[in-house]
């Protein structure tokens, strides 16, 4: 999470349907607000150079169809995914990065998205999931927010950018971009077939994650089946051979980084919050699933729905400003009652407390003034049942400065690589005192933990401490 002001997504008209360049102009900036909100830009000039190398390949084959000049971005979070959209927007993950090998895959990957582009299904089919899903939380409360403030805050997807362009694709529409982003990539000189195979390191990589097969998209936009793949081998089958360039990435990838990215602070194993840059931690509760993004941290119960979220309030500056305006916000809204507000002390910051209650949802806002930064820290809780309001609570209530102890347990994890040895992923891992990776190591080698190593190198990670 990073201080920067929350905004809501473009809000779409009906009335610009039918007006394509502006609509795929407006899909194309919301989509790019949206990530760099809810997942955030990676900054390598020479990553992205990279990328644009190959995306630049597969345009100079689009003749005619090119509608755009594309606009590429690195996205910056774990998860494995590339999208395009309306307007020309290519985004591609160092997550996605992470899991492939060669130019072929990416051409690939790259071609299937360019396709979705050219074949116009962005905006096709605009009306489905252009927006994120909100959190359940209580309608009533929802309405009564600020734009700049919570509102936005429960915005902040648990699934990362889930429901948005891409996740609007149909089988329909994704086999017809699997069958134009396998000719496009062979006629830009890259072997086709490498598509079936970064398709089934995505899926590998959920497979590993989760223990059970599913769709290995997180926008859920490339559902993979046996269906699927038996089409694009019947696709394949009817091609012409294709060497590629067969040309291996690995010296691009070398210091990308992997993993929690330590510039929007980490979750440590047991649900601590530890924000460097920033200057706090908290302790979330430990059963708890987290999505930590830009512009706010999320905490889930899954089992009861009850939630806590923190992000940044810029508009005020001293939590009495911010209280004042929000309780204004409320008034006249039916069915809330203001049980407790209060001035506190949350380990010697200044804040102030309010609840509320919604029917059988009972929520807690505070607002935290924190250093010296321009506006307030702002957490949000909500829960149905006691135990949970009381673990939200604790939560808010172990907000602190870092400690230099907790500062030491912030790292960046970098790939890199070496040639392969002959032994199995657990043995190597033991062998480079990467015990505590293994799944990292088998998920970015798409290689089970009691497989031999494959092909001619092996990625690995490295630790170093955290430089700001």
């Amino acid at each position: 999470m990073r201080i920067t002001i929350l905004t809501f997504l473009v809000a779409f008209s009906l009335q610009v349907m039918g007006q394509e360049k502006s609509l795929s102009e407006k899909i194309g900036k919301a989509t790019l607000e949206q990530v760099k909100s809810s997942m955030g830009i990676y900054e390598d000039e020479e990553l992205l150079s990279f990328v644009m190398t190959v995306g630049k390949k597969l345009e100079a084959q689009m003749g005619d169809k090119k509608k755009y000049d594309f606009k590429y971005y690195l996205v910056d979070t774990e998860d494995p995914n590339a999208f395009a959209t309306a307007g020309g927007y290519v985004f591609v993950t160092r997550g996605l990065l992470a899991i492939i090998d060669t130019e072929d895959e990416l051409a690939g990957v790259l071609g299937h998205e360019f396709s979705h582009v050219l074949l116009s299904h962005s905006e096709k089919k605009l009306a489905r999931k252009i927006v994120p899903t909100l959190l359940e939380l209580p309608g009533n409360i929802v309405g009564a927010l600020f734009s700049e403030t919570v509102g936005a805050l429960l915005n902040a997807p648990i699934e990362l950018t889930s429901n948005t362009v891409g996740s609007a694709f149909d089988r329909g529409q994704e086999n017809q971009a699997d069958k134009a982003g396998l000719a496009l990539a062979a006629k830009a000189g890259f072997d086709p077939e490498a598509l079936s195979s970064a398709l089934t390191k995505l899926e590998f990589y959920v497979t590993t994650l989760s223990g059970k097969k599913s769709s290995f998209s997180l926008f859920d936009d490339h559902p993979l089946t046996d269906k699927r793949l038996k089409s694009l081998s019947e696709e394949l089958s009817v091609m012409p051979d294709f060497e590629g360039t067969d040309e291996s990435i690995l010296p691009d990838l070398d210091g990308l980084v992997v993993g929690q990215n330590p510039r929007n602070g980490v979750v440590t194993s047991d649900n601590n919050f530890l924000h460097p840059d920033m200057n706090f931690a908290m302790q979330l509760p430990t059963e708890w699933r987290t999505k930590n993004t830009p512009e706010s941290l999320t905490a889930v119960d899954q089992k009861t729905g009850a939630a806590l979220v923190l992000g940044f309030d810029g508009k005020h500056e001293t939590p009495k400003a911010a209280y004042k305006d929000y309780v204004k916000e409320l008034k006249g809204k039916k069915g809330l009652m203001l049980t407790v507000d209060k001035k506190k002390d949350v380990n010697g910051f200044e804040a102030v407390e309010l609840f509320v209650e919604s029917g059988k949802d009972k929520i807690v806002i505070t607002w935290i003034k924190f250093g010296e930064m321009e506006g307030v820290l702002q957490l949000m809780g909500t829960a149905s049942k006691e135990a949970q309001m009381d673990s939200v609570l604790a939560s808010i209530n172990s907000f602190n400065t870092i400690t230099d102890s907790e500062r030491g347990q912030v790292v960046t994890t970098r790939l890199r690589y070496e040639a392969a040895p002959d032994m199995t992923v657990s043995e190597y891992a033991v062998q480079k005192d990467l015990t505590d990776h293994l799944v990292l190591l088998e998920v970015i080698n798409s290689t089970t933990k009691d497989e031999r190593v494959k092909g001619e190198f092996i990625k690995f990670v490295e630790e170093e401490p955290y430089k700001p």
